[in-house]
């Protein structure tokens, strides 16, 4: 019994100590094109100061890295805003990061603060990051296993998919 016990807890801490891949995709299956307007991808990190004082700092990625990482994708941006326009089949990563496997997607792994999804007939909107994580248990834009799974590979808790499908 007692090595079961100490079974359980080495089991425990490689689950801890492993690091998860969390993913959140916004997947256009309709057969229009949709617009997606948000802020920049930003992350905020904590970095010591010169009295050793732990500081927030906020990185914002530059416009020519953005058009840079979404090539594929067209990409505009007016003042704040990124306007992000997916054809149909293709997709948007808006958060991609690392983290312990027992933890699942948070608002604190959104890389923005804000979202916004114009189609023909509908708009969605989001206007903080919690919001953002209530549109996987939207029934506009959860993720329907029946019908998505032939188009999308994975859903699960730390790879989450936001499906426009009108």
């Amino acid at each position: 019994m007692k090595k079961l016990g100490v079974f359980n807890v080495l089991i425990i801490i490689i689950m801890c100590s492993c690091d998860a891949i969390r993913v959140v995709r916004v997947t256009n299956l309709s057969n229009n094109i949709i617009e997606i307007k948000t802020d920049f991808p930003h992350r905020v990190i904590m970095e010591k100061d010169s009295n050793g004082v732990y500081q927030e700092k906020l990185i914002v990625r530059s416009d020519w890295i953005i058009m840079d990482r979404y090539n594929n994708l067209q990409v505009d941006t007016i003042h704040e805003d990124l306007i992000i326009k997916l054809h149909p089949n293709q997709y948007l990563d808006i958060a991609g990061c690392i983290g312990p496997a027992l933890i699942t997607i948070r608002p604190w792994d959104l890389n923005h603060s804000r979202l916004s999804i114009y189609t023909l007939t509908d708009t969605i909107t989001a206007k903080n990051k919690n919001e953002i994580i209530d549109l996987f248990d939207n029934p506009k834009t959860k993720y329907i296993r029946k019908t998505d799974k032939e188009r999308i590979e994975i859903n699960n808790k730390y790879w989450k998919n936001i499906v426009i499908r009108k």
